[in-house]
């Protein structure tokens, strides 16, 4: 039999919450006991909320009941929890990476194997590195740094010179000796002794006082307006005797130096298209990159930075590649309130890579924690796990671009002395610098700071800067390198 139906759905609010109602529908075919058979689905239909506390289930792993408008699920073998999410078994995912899982009620514990700690063993203490310059072996305590000759510390970041201060009194040539512990001191004629303290004659020298030579002339004028001069020390102190006097000063000028004299300090104490290394032929570098990216600078002034950047860095020696080979290696740190590093001695090959390394940096901001840029440079970036040569022939510089004064000046200069230890730094300052921010500057410079020390009056001047450095460097000619 075919049978019709007509059904009125009405839907009402109560309280808040929706109620779907419908009316015994009517059979256009069939007879009364069609009609009975229906009345218990409008009941249940009235009854029903459109709310299912199972759609969509909630129970994770497990079946859910409804009662009213609650849940309960049935969960699988495995899980619990209200929804079935929990994981009674926490070591199925194999959480200790190096070690053995143990399940617990309240998670899991692993028991790490020697030299690993973490809640999931995944923490080595040589993980990061540590020893800058030797080998890291886990301990008891953490880890151990065995350092190679020339080097001290717990991390091997100590220089460990016996040479210095020099223990031959000022009459021997002093060396490493054999093994890499203590000195050996090969005295000059008519001295004797473990020190050459004593003269071949059986006599104990008298103390000699430091020689220095007369005042040179004052510097071209540079950095923030300033000059400087400096005399050399012709004999050490030796024997207890007087120490050597100051051997630097500096004065200010009326006015800072010229966009184009910079590019001519640049190019002279800088780029040095003819300058010669300790072989005779071009001078190679290992040269690190420090570029501020506080909030002063913002997005337009960093991305004016980072172009003229790149194409500073193609006018170095030899030409036109100078960053080919084994001939000069560049290194990036971008900082703000953290250090980025970009990229290392060992990451690019070509100037073409480099450039475009540079260009692809983003500005982030942040507040200028200059005395961490140095200190991670100090830390992880002058080694040879990093790429830097450790040889006579290479100089290791650093050049800080950067637009004032730092939110720590006291310890950025502190951290600036440690690097000076391992690296030349340079400082190329951008912009209208305060008084303090000078004098920070200028402290974190190596010596000379006429040598060391550019500035500009603000990143608006920076092509003009890098356009005369360019036409300065084609005008002269490359010394010739050897390979």
């Amino acid at each position: 039999m075919l049978i019709i139906f007509a059904t009125t759905i009405k839907i009402c609010t109560h309280g808040g919450s929706t109620q779907v109602h419908a009316q015994r529908p009517h059979a256009h075919r069939g007879g009364p006991h069609n009609r009975h058979r229906l009345a218990p689905y409008g009941l249940i239909l009235q009854q029903r909320s459109v709310s299912d506390p199972c759609q969509p289930n909630p129970c994770i792993h497990g079946t859910c009941f409804g009662s009213g408008a609650n849940f309960l699920c049935q969960c699988t073998q495995g899980y619990m929890g209200k929804t079935c999410s929990a994981n009674t078994d926490q070591c199925t995912s194999h959480p200790c990476v190096h070690g053995t899982c143990f399940a617990s009620t309240s998670g899991h514990v692993c028991t790490c194997q020697t030299g690993y700690t973490g809640l999931n063993c995944d923490t080595h203490p040589c993980y990061s590195n540590p020893c800058v310059h030797g080998s890291c072996f886990s301990s008891a305590s953490g880890y151990m740094c065995q350092c190679p000759a020339g080097f001290t510390g717990q991390n091997c970041d100590q220089p460990d010179d016996p040479c210095t201060p020099d223990p031959c009194s000022g009459h021997g040539n002093c060396a490493r000796a054999s093994g890499g512990s203590g000195y050996v001191c090969t005295c000059f004629y008519g001295y004797t002794g473990v020190t050459c303290a004593t003269a071949s004659g059986g006599f104990i020298i008298n103390p000699g006082d430091c020689v220095v030579s007369p005042w040179g002339q004052w510097s071209v004028v540079s950095g923030f307006g300033t000059q400087d001069r400096q005399r050399i020390v012709i004999t050490s102190p030796s024997s207890g005797g007087k120490p050597c006097p100051n051997d630097f000063r500096q004065k200010a000028h009326a006015t800072s130096p010229s966009v184009p004299v910079t590019a001519t300090n640049m190019v002279s104490g800088f780029v040095t298209p003819s300058g010669t290394g300790s072989t005779g032929y071009g001078q190679l570098r290992d040269l690190l990159i420090i570029l501020d990216s506080s909030t002063s600078i913002g997005v337009k002034n960093f991305t004016d930075a980072k172009t003229q950047l790149s194409r500073l860095v193609a006018l170095f020696c030899p030409s036109p590649d100078p960053f080919a080979g084994d001939h000069q290696k560049a290194a990036l740190l971008v900082y703000n309130s953290r250090v980025y590093e970009i990229f290392d001695f060992n990451d690019l090959h070509n100037t073409k890579e480099v450039q475009a390394k540079i260009l692809s940096v983003t500005f982030t901001d942040g507040i200028t924690l200059t005395e961490a840029a140095f200190e991670y440079a100090r830390t992880h970036m002058l080694s040879r796990n990093k790429g830097m040569r450790f040889r006579a022939d290479v100089k290791q510089e650093v050049l800080l671009i950067t637009d004032g004064e730092s939110n720590h000046p006291a310890d950025t200069i502190k951290a600036a002395k440690e690097l000076q230890q391992y690296a030349t730094v340079y400082a190329l300052a951008i912009g209208s610098i305060s008084p303090e921010g000078q004098k920070e500057i200028s402290g974190s410079v190596s010596t000379p700071p006429s040598v060391h020390l550019f500035s500009i009056p603000g990143f608006g001047d920076l092509k003009t800067l890098v356009d005369e450095i360019a036409r300065q460097v084609h005008q002269a000619q490359c010394a010739r390198f050897e390979y």
